[in-house]
């Protein structure tokens, strides 16, 4: 496997002393990247652990020296940045787009690159959080096994704790951030640590890793201006007695209440903080000793928080979290592109059930459903080029045309915007009725998407929902809310497509979902055209207000907003008489405290409770009334699936 090192500073040349053992054997660096230039062809000696040049010397601008180096190295090689430059992210997005792999230590990089990149499969990043703690590895497992992640709080900067720890020693605050800054805890410039920047910047990375989506953002700004643009050298030397005594008053402050200063970060859905508290000093925060971190997670699985913590600063601990993080892509069969091809030809792709509008969310709102939804198989093929090979459980109704089927208009966009010149084989496997209401098109444009993206390199969120998009446009429209929802899980708004703007909304982990799935067909186009072309300002109005008391059903997972708010005044109406004896159910959902809603374009409906048991009693007496009427109808209670499209083979 070829290496190419970024920026190789402190922590990369301690890096490259965890990687000295593994040259030679199939590992080997072959270049060097910094603001400055490329060096190519290099080789590492054993003993000095210097570079020594073999190859040629490339000076200039670093945008040019990135195209070089995309155009210089194989798909499959391992790009490792261990800078702290703010190098732009478009380069390292083009990295993952061209098949190559990345690990990360650069906390200012990641935060610039799109949202969902995390969840790239050829990104390793464990490094900018913790420095060698296992922080968003112990993320991913929760995720991984379904569990919700409902916030992380703690103290995320060992420079900042080492401080706080030294000066409750008795070292004033000019000898503690000197003494940090001799054992490597603090950045080059020690400004990004005393002034929340690093600190911020890994909240912002917890954030995107749990898929929160901040809206709220409180950032802790220590350090004034002037003390920003000060040289290094002259902020070190006569730039510190401000901060130092604003830090010493607070530090006494607290020591009055039996307390001590921490800076602590905390993020949940929607929000993203960092603030300077005082804390109990036999709390667990409090009793922090050295360069200790503490992320406290709090969880749907867990009762009590869970608790990763240990020394979160250091070349070393930095450096060796970056070396684990490259073994890693060694030890995976798909790190070299020959392999690839033979190992791992092949992917399947599970994408969620959705409910299109979610009752007053006309064309914006979208509700993935756990359990149900389509997948996708797909297999790379010499030629170029997509080949529908076969599709299971649609009794032969949808299109084989690779330029007519919504999974394969997906893969074939995905694909073709990773580059990637050789073909695909398809198999789509339906697990849901066409024409249900359950966005059986955009389950499967979904999970497409994300096969192809994974076995092609990795695709951005955006090339993703642009694949889906177009599906859905041959399907039944240019909308997003199914689709979306399906590939991202959640609750989620679709904002626009042109451009394509999804905001993911915070949504209970509670609330339960009670579906009706009758046996009948209601087609999206035959649905969309029931609906009149303008709107009165009274409905209107009244819509808007459903759309808000829909939105607080979810945000609190207080069912009782959707009894009272979840009716579609704009669309439902229109479309329920095309729902055989739909209309009849409706008193008798309100005499059960129920609300009750179309799904999408029905003819699915679906309501909305925290109990399950309750719900599905209800919903076996609703069904049997709809029986009753001559309707053939399943029930089910499912819960709401927050991890949309994802692999299962």
């Amino acid at each position: 496997m070829r290496l190419v090192l970024i920026g190789p500073g402190q922590v990369g040349r301690k890096t490259v002393e965890f990687l000295k053992n593994h040259l030679g054997s199939g590992l080997k660096i072959k270049g060097v990247l910094n603001s400055r230039g490329m060096r190519l062809d290099f080789r590492i000696h054993q003993d000095t652990l210097q570079w020594v040049q073999t190859g040629e010397k490339f000076l200039g601008e670093f945008r040019p020296v990135c195209t070089r180096a995309l155009k210089a190295f194989p798909p499959g090689t391992v790009f490792v940045d261990t800078s702290v430059a703010e190098f732009s992210s478009e380069f390292y997005e083009a990295i993952l787009a061209s098949g190559h792999f990345l690990v990360l230590a650069n906390k200012a990089t990641l935060i610039q690159m799109p949202k969902g990149i995390l969840k790239h499969p050829n990104l390793r990043a464990e490094a900018t959080v913790g420095a060698g703690l296992p922080v968003l590895k112990t993320i991913r497992g929760l995720q991984l096994s379904e569990d919700v992640i409902q916030s992380i709080r703690g103290s995320f900067s060992g420079t900042l704790s080492y401080l706080f720890w030294a000066m409750g020693e008795g070292a004033s605050f000019s000898e503690g951030l000197r003494m940090a800054m001799e054992k490597g805890y603090t950045e080059p410039d020690p400004r990004v640590d005393l002034g929340g920047v690093d600190a911020f910047r890994k909240v912002r990375i917890l954030a995107e890793a749990c898929g929160f989506e901040p809206v709220e953002f409180e950032e802790l700004k220590l350090l004034n201006p002037q003390e920003q643009a000060l040289p290094l050298n002259e902020f070190l030397e006569s730039g510190l007695d401000r901060l130092g005594e604003f830090f010493s008053r607070k530090q006494q402050e607290a020591l009055l209440e039996n307390r001590v200063l921490r800076v602590i970060g905390e993020t949940r859905p929607g929000y993203a903080g960092l603030r300077l508290e005082a804390v109990p000093r036999d709390s667990p925060l409090g009793s922090l000793k050295g360069a200790g971190n503490l992320f406290s997670i709090q969880s749907l699985m867990y009762d009590e928080e869970l608790v990763v913590q240990g020394p979160g600063a250091g070349v070393l601990r930095t450096a060796a979290a970056v070396f684990e993080d490259v073994m890693d892509l060694v030890r995976l069969p798909q790190s070299s592109p020959e392999i690839s091809l033979q190992a791992r030809n092949q992917i399947e792709a599970f994408a969620p059930a959705s409910i299109g509008n979610v009752a007053a969310g006309f064309d914006v709102l979208g509700l993935a459903i756990a359990s149900l939804g389509d997948r996708v198989r797909l297999e790379i093929k010499e030629s170029p080029g997509i080949e529908v090979v076969s599709i299971h459980g649609d009794d032969g109704r949808l299109p084989r045309e690779a330029e007519r089927n919504t999974a394969a208009i997906a893969a074939s966009h995905v694909w073709k915007a990773l580059g990637r010149r050789e073909g695909l084989r398809l198999h789509l496997f339906k697990g849901l009725p066409l024409n249900s209401g359950l966005g059986s098109s955009g389950a499967s444009a979904a999970a497409a998407a994300h096969a192809a993206s994974s076995l092609g390199g990795g695709a951005s969120e955006e090339v993703l929902l642009q694949a889906c998009l177009l599906a859905e446009g041959e399907a039944s429209g240019l909308h997003l809310d199914n689709a979306a929802a399906s590939l991202l899980g959640g609750l989620i708004a679709c904002l626009g497509v042109e451009p394509i703007r999804v905001l993911r909304l915070d949504c209970h982990s509670s609330l339960k979902l009670g579906l009706f799935i009758p046996k009948l067909e209601v087609p999206t186009k035959q649905a969309r055209a029931v609906l009149p072309s303008t709107l009165d300002l009274k409905t209107a109005i009244r819509s808007l207000q459903n759309f808000s008391g829909c939105l607080e059903a979810f945000r609190s997972g207080d069912s009782t907003w959707f009894f009272e708010y979840g009716q579609d005044v704009l669309a439902g109406v229109h479309r329920l008489p095309l729902i055989h004896k739909a209309e009849t159910l409706f008193p008798l959902a309100k005499e059960m405290g129920l609300g009750l809603s179309i799904s999408g374009a029905g003819p699915a409906m679906f309501t909305l409770h925290y109990d399950g048991a309750f719900l599905q009693e209800n919903l076996e007496t609703l069904a049997a009334h709809w029986r009753k009427q001559g309707v053939e109808v399943r029930v089910s209670v499912q819960d709401i699936d927050f991890k949309g499209a994802r692999l299962v083979s």
